[in-house]
């Protein structure tokens, strides 16, 4: 994608297909799974997690960057395991607000780049 004119604000662009690279890319969202929750609780401190510590509290999740070979490796439901890094983006210019003000949100999003999935189901 080229625009011609180093100062132009035009929405509209066309697409180079000659020098153009297309990859495969997919975002997924992971969440912990109850059993493990549950075990957790039991080993910390001799809770039992029937005493309802947990009740009404919703799984952590984060969401997993993918490319290539490990798009489609998994669908919605399996248990997966992944192997990946851990990275921080403002979260502010992740949502996708401009400006000085932005760039100095001094919160961040966490997201994993996956470098290998395992599904277990």
């Amino acid at each position: 994608v080229r625009c011609g004119d180093i100062k132009c604000r035009s929405q509209k662009f066309v697409l180079n297909r000659k020098v153009a690279n297309f990859c495969d890319v997919q975002e997924l969202k992971i969440q912990e799974v109850r059993e493990e929750f549950v075990e957790g609780m039991e080993n910390q401190e001799g809770n039992h997690p029937d005493e309802g510590r947990d009740a009404g509290r919703a799984p952590r999740h984060m969401e997993v960057e993918v490319s290539n070979d490990l798009v489609d490796q998994c669908h919605a439901g399996d248990s997966i395991v992944v192997v990946g890094i851990v990275r921080a983006v403002n979260s502010a210019l992740a949502s996708g607000r401009v400006g000085k003000r932005a760039e100095e949100t001094s919160t961040y999003k966490l997201y994993v780049v996956g470098h290998s999935i395992v599904n277990l189901t």
